[in-house]
């Protein structure tokens, strides 16, 4: 899964920590996290399957 997301510090360190537990029942093994400069493109949500 790749997620892509821009926000406050710390709602992105909140959608980290959710993402490391993952939902129940799931074993979350690895957790990468990669920063780089807000660029300000989104305006919308959607989930791409």
């Amino acid at each position: 899964m790749e997620i892509v997301a821009e926000g406050p510090d710390d709602a992105i360190e909140q959608l980290i920590s959710i993402t490391k537990q993952g939902p129940p029942g799931a074993v979350v093994e690895d957790v990468e996290v990669e920063y780089e400069e807000p660029r300000n493109e989104f305006s919308d949500f959607e989930i791409l399957y």
